[in-house]
């Protein structure tokens, strides 16, 4: 096999990954509301339990770097055989 095709295959197998493994994570936070992670005291708002809170951010973070990284695939992926740069 080429080079290019080999790039060409890795580039879309990374977004069939990054596909497979971001809908497990999109489904996980689609329905969660941050706020009700935050607990009301006499003395303002924050979370008792902040492991809630970081398993949140942890998702999201995971979502929006798999997402990216499929558009980047596809973008890759749709650069022309014949495309040259010219700085």
């Amino acid at each position: 096999m080429e080079y290019a095709e080999t790039l060409c295959c890795q580039a879309f197998e990374v977004e069939l990954c990054t596909s497979s493994i971001q809908e497990p994570l999109y489904v996980k936070i689609k329905d969660v509301e941050p706020l009700s992670f935050f607990d009301h005291h006499d003395r303002g708002i924050w979370p008792d339990d902040q492991g809630l809170l970081f398993d949140f951010f942890e998702n999201f973070i995971s979502h929006s770097v798999y997402s990216f990284t499929a558009v980047e695939a596809f973008a890759n992926e749709s650069i022309p055989e014949n495309f040259k740069y010219v700085f």
